[in-house]
Formats: structure tokens, C-alpha cells, sequence
């Protein structure tokens, strides 16, 4: 069987597993929103109040411009920064395999997972590898 023909996990899966490592990192009692949006128009897959710092998961690449860009000035999330409701944040692609392209925003960082699970690797904008850990 092909990489291209095993299932991939959605969105979802990866929200929830970021959410379980938030509270198993920072505890029960450690804050942390989902999908928080200060508007209408827009909203984060993550939002830490007691920092007030914005997280994005992307997965596969999808649309990794468009995710910079919305806290640009212009961008959705834009006015959260000036309002100095969001003071930093990140976005986090996840995928199996690195893009094929640098990106030059340093907030974006990606995860790539093996093809089983068991490996993941962080590399940051430039794709120059930060840490690698066994995950079974």
C-alpha cells in the first residue's frame, strides 16, 4: 500500500490531540479556548488567555499563505494584535513530508509525522530541523 493510500487524520484529530497535550502539559486547571474568535469574522483553533497568544493547526500545507496573511495588517485577525488582544502567535503545519517550499515567516513551524505515527519532527520556517522525538 502506498503513503498516499493510508488515512490521514482531519483536522479534528489533530486539535484534540494538541488539546490533550496542552492539559497534560499545563495541567487541568491550565486556560486554554478553542476556536476563539474576538468577531464575526474569523476565529483561532487556539487561544491561551493568561498569555494571550493565537495558535492555527493547519494540515498538509492547506492554504499556508492565506493562514499567514490573516494576521497581516489587513488580515481577519489583524485587529486582535492591535488591540493588543492576541500579543503573539503561531501557526503549525501539519503533514507527513516537509513542504516542497520555504516559507519566510518565522511564526510558522512544522510538524512531520511519520507515515505509522510513531516519529515527529519540528522544523521551523526554513525547514531546518529543531527537535525529533519517539512518540511509541
Amino acid at each position: 500500500m502506498s503513503t498516499a493510500s493510508q488515512p490521514r487524520p482531519m483536522e479534528a484529530q489533530y486539535q484534540a490531540e494538541f488539546y490533550r497535550g496542552f492539559v497534560h502539559t499545563a495541567g487541568r486547571g491550565g486556560p486554554i479556548s478553542t476556536e476563539w474568535s474576538r468577531t464575526k469574522d474569523g476565529r483561532v483553533d487556539f487561544y491561551i488567555p493568561e498569555k494571550k497568544w493565537a495558535i492555527e493547526l493547519l494540515i498538509d500545507h492547506f492554504e499556508v499563505n492565506e493562514h499567514i496573511s490573516r494576521f497581516k495588517d489587513g488580515g481577519k485577525y489583524h485587529p486582535w494584535l492591535k488591540e493588543k488582544m492576541v500579543k503573539d502567535w503561531i501557526i503549525i503545519d501539519c503533514a507527513t513530508s516537509l513542504p516542497t517550499k520555504e516559507f519566510s515567516e518565522p511564526k510558522l513551524w512544522h510538524v512531520v509525522l511519520a507515515n505509522d505515527y510513531s516519529k515527529l519532527q519540528l522544523y521551523n520556517h526554513q525547514q531546518a530541523l529543531m527537535m525529533s522525538v519517539h512518540l511509541r
